[in-house]
C-alpha cells in the first residue's frame, strides 16, 4: 500500500472543504484523487471564462459548468496506473491471444489501423503546493472568507423582557484577524485573534479561539433581538489597531538592537571593499559603474538587515453571540 505524504493529506483535507462549501458534486473518489463537477459559484472562480458567464446571466440560459480531476499525490497515482496497468497486462497474457486481442490483430490487417484507448477529456490537475490551481483555490478562498457574518445558536438562551415578550439577547463583536511580521535578517511571524464588542467596547484576544466551542450560522435565529451598537465597525476597527500596536510597542525588541548591529557592521564591511574598489579606478566609466553598483549593494543590505514590524489584518467577521453577562441597561 502507498502511503499519501502529509503535505498531499492536508492538501486534500482543505480542497474538499472548499468544494463543499461551494457546493460542487464529487463523482468520483480515488486514494489520490477526486473527479468533480463545478458549481456556478466555483466555476467562476477557477475557470476563467468571464464571456462565457456573462452570456448565460444575459440570456439566463441554462450553465454547463466544467469538469475535473484533482490528483492530490500525483506519484502515487501513477504509481497506481502502472500497477493497473500491469496487472491488465498478466491478466491478457493468462488469458492467451483471443477474443479482443484476436479482433485487433484483424483489423489491423486488413483495415490498417489498431483501435486505440479512449482518452478521457477531462482535465486534470496536481494539487500540489506551488501549483497554479491550487494557488487558485488559495486566492478564491482568501477573497470569500475576507468578511463573515454569523450568529450563535446557544443550546440555553439568555431570555430578556422587552415590550412584554421573552427574546433571546445578543451582543454583536468585531473580530479582526491580524498577522504580525517581525523581519530583518531574520523572520518571525504571529497570528493575533481580537474581538470588540460593539455594545460594551471590551476587547478580547484570543478570539477565534473562543468561536470553536460555538455553534454558528449565517441565518439570524428565531427569536433573537440585536441590541443597538454604540461603536460604529469603524471604531472598533481604530480601537483593535491600536490596541495591537499598544502590545507591540510592550514587546521586548533587543531583536531590533541586534539587527540594527549587523546592520552597521555590514555596510561598514561594504564600504570599506568599495571605497578600495573606487580608488583604485581610473577610467571614469568604470568608476561610475562600480559606484552604481556600490550603491545598489547598500540598499539591499539595509533592506536585509533593517528591522521592521509589519502589520496585515487577514480577515474579520461580525459576530452576533448570546450575552453572556447582561449589563443592567439591557435588562430594563
Amino acid at each position: 500500500m502507498i502511503e499519501t505524504p502529509l503535505d498531499a493529506k492536508a492538501i486534500e483535507q482543505y480542497v474538499m472543504r472548499y468544494l463543499q462549501t461551494l457546493g460542487c458534486d464529487i463523482l468520483e473518489k480515488t486514494p489520490h484523487s477526486i473527479t468533480v463537477k463545478l458549481s456556478p459559484e466555483a466555476d467562476k472562480e477557477l475557470t476563467n471564462r468571464p464571456y462565457y458567464w456573462s452570456f448565460v446571466e444575459r440570456t439566463d440560459a441554462p450553465p454547463e459548468t466544467m469538469t475535473f480531476k484533482f490528483v492530490f499525490d500525483p506519484a502515487a497515482a501513477q504509481a497506481a496506473i502502472e500497477m493497473k496497468s500491469a496487472s491488465a497486462a498478466q491478466e491478457a497474457n493468462t488469458s492467451g491471444t483471443g477474443g479482443a486481442g484476436t479482433a485487433e490483430s484483424i483489423l489491423g490487417r486488413y483495415l490498417g489501423f489498431v483501435p486505440t484507448q479512449v482518452v478521457s477529456r477531462i482535465p486534470e490537475d496536481a494539487l500540489t503546493f506551488g501549483s497554479h490551481r491550487l494557488e487558485q483555490i488559495f486566492q478564491s478562498a482568501r477573497a470569500r472568507g475576507r468578511f463573515a457574518r454569523l450568529f450563535e445558536e446557544a443550546t440555553t438562551p439568555t431570555p430578556y423582557r422587552r415590550g412584554g415578550l421573552t427574546r433571546d439577547a445578543y451582543d454583536s463583536w468585531l473580530c479582526v484577524n491580524y498577522k504580525v511580521e517581525l523581519e530583518c535578517d531574520m523572520k518571525r511571524s504571529e497570528l493575533h485573534s481580537l474581538g470588540f464588542n460593539l455594545t460594551t467596547g471590551e476587547i478580547r484576544e484570543n478570539f477565534y479561539e473562543s468561536l470553536l466551542a460555538r455553534k454558528l450560522t449565517p441565518r439570524i435565529p428565531a427569536g433573537v433581538t440585536l441590541p443597538h451598537d454604540r461603536f460604529t465597525l469603524a471604531k472598533g476597527a481604530s480601537l483593535l489597531e491600536a490596541h495591537i500596536e499598544n502590545k507591540l510597542r510592550r514587546y521586548d525588541h533587543t531583536w531590533a538592537d541586534s539587527a540594527n548591529k549587523r546592520l552597521a557592521d555590514e555596510l561598514s564591511r561594504i564600504q570599506t571593499y568599495y571605497d578600495g574598489l573606487i580608488d583604485n579606478t581610473d577610467e571614469l566609466e568604470a568608476k561610475e559603474a562600480i559606484e552604481l553598483q556600490y550603491r545598489n549593494r547598500m540598499e539591499e543590505i539595509d533592506w536585509q538587515y533593517r528591522p521592521r514590524i509589519q502589520l496585515f489584518a487577514i480577515n474579520c467577521g461580525l459576530f452576533h453571540l448570546h450575552i453572556e453577562e447582561h449589563p443592567p441597561s439591557l435588562l430594563k
